[in-house]
């Protein structure tokens, strides 16, 4: 675009370029536009990752779930070279606690999944529940388990041979 000004002495002419930001962009969106919604997206994706970083450990009531608690040890559980979990929560709603978990077998065979309420390095005997699974070597399973409801405390959940290898206190 010229653009023609006057001067004290004279005519002038410049060539003023359009503000790159106004330019449409392939989408037909002018750039400037399609900046602001990228940096209002980081902005909005920063603040709930924020807010996940700062939330309590342990969540109760019928909020959701709560983080995972799978690396307490727990007397008498298989070791991670036998099962692994990659992922566990529970949440507490309507009087029993649920507890959900992933697992990946190492081995393959029969395994009882037990979780509930913490005390002293065992599963309290008023709140724990047992899930059993077989599966084979390499096999990652989900599942759930469930329990008579608690409110507060510790939870934790292990993989187990057998029943009775369940120590409970």
């Amino acid at each position: 675009m010229i653009v023609q000004t006057e001067a004290f002495v004279g005519t002038a002419y410049f060539i003023v370029a359009e503000n790159f930001l106004e330019k449409p962009t392939a989408f037909g969106v002018p750039l400037g536009a399609l900046l602001l919604f990228f940096w209002v997206m980081r902005a909005i994706q920063e603040n709930k990752s924020s807010g996940q970083q700062s939330a309590p450990i342990r969540q109760s009531g019928n909020t959701g779930f709560s983080p995972s608690t799978e690396s307490i040890p727990l007397v008498g559980e298989v070791d991670d070279s036998v099962v692994t979990f990659s992922a566990s929560a529970m949440k507490t709603a309507g009087g029993r606690t649920m507890f959900s978990f992933t697992i990946k077998l190492h081995e393959s065979g029969t395994f009882f999944i037990a979780a509930g309420q913490l005390r002293s390095g065992r599963l309290c005997r008023q709140h724990y529940g047992v899930t059993q699974v077989t599966g084979s070597r390499g096999e990652t399973i989900s599942g759930t388990s469930n329990s008579p409801g608690f409110s507060s405390g510790k939870w934790a959940i292990g993989a187990y041979r057998t029943i009775q290898d369940i120590e409970l206190a």
